[in-house]
């Protein structure tokens, strides 16, 4: 779950990167990947309960980890789409190379 995440911050990232200042790499990856991470999310949460529903011997296990399955994804869905991009658009720097390359690092050559 916690690739939800993950895949908006590396897509923000690759933004920034190419040049988009932090409100448009932040707006431009949402908009790719809104609707991508909303069905990749909901599709466990489809397949999941009715295992739930399994009278066989995996019904030992399942309820306490399949009843909550559920709000547990649509609330790392949601993180993913409003907490994410708010953090990144103060923790994220755009990454300066042009101060590394050809320069000494340590007595060592980049």
């Amino acid at each position: 779950m916690i690739d939800d995440a993950i895949v908006v911050l590396e897509n923000i990232v690759l933004h920034r990167d190419a040049g988009q200042d932090r409100f448009q790499a932040i707006q431009s990856a949402l908009s790719e990947l809104t609707v991508p991470l909303i069905g990749s999310t909901i599709t466990p949460i489809v397949v999941v309960p009715p295992a739930g529903f399994d009278y066989g011997g995996n019904r030992e296990f399942l309820p306490s980890s399949g009843d909550y399955y559920d709000g547990f994804a649509a609330n790392v869905l949601f993180l993913a789409l409003s907490w994410t991009p708010t953090l990144s658009l103060y923790l994220v720097r755009r990454k300066d190379t042009a101060n590394w390359r050809g320069q000494s690092f340590q007595g060592h050559r980049i």
